[in-house]
Parts: C-alpha cells; sequence; structure tokens
C-alpha cells in the first residue's frame, strides 16, 4: 500500500467533503423565492454558483476516491 497516495487522496476528500452540503444549500437559495421569478439576476447567480460548487464536489470526490483506490489496490514493485 502506498501511504503517500492514500494520504494525499484523504485530504482531497476532506477538503471537498463541506462542498457535498454547501452546493446544494446555494443552489436551493435560488428556488426559494416563490414571488419572484427563477431567473432573476440575484437568484441566477445563486443557482449557477450552487451547480457548479455541486459538480466540483462530485469531480474532486471521483478523483480524490480514484487515488485512494489506486493506493490500497497498487501492486508492489521489487525496486
Amino acid at each position: 500500500m502506498n501511504k503517500k497516495k492514500l494520504q494525499t487522496g484523504l485530504i482531497i476528500v476532506a477538503i471537498i467533503f463541506p462542498l457535498i452540503f454547501i452546493g446544494p444549500s446555494i443552489f436551493l437559495m435560488g428556488n426559494m423565492n416563490g414571488e419572484s421569478e427563477i431567473l432573476e439576476e440575484k437568484n441566477l447567480k445563486f443557482l449557477i454558483s450552487g451547480l457548479v460548487i455541486m459538480l466540483s464536489a462530485i469531480c474532486g470526490l471521483f478523483i480524490g476516491l480514484k487515488k485512494i483506490l489506486n493506493a490500497i489496490f497498487e501492486k508492489e514493485s521489487n525496486e
């Protein structure tokens, strides 16, 4: 097991983990105003920023999990 890769993957997942909760809450802030239009400038900023945060969280989690799995299942070389 490569401990350096495992540590890097865990750090990435730990940094990205709060974005899993922040992204949807910001996205919903843009949808909560029932009396105003969805495409209003303020709501659109919340919708786009929430969507970007959620997509970056998904990508970051895949990268972190890939590093963790590579560290665990890596074949050890004799070098």
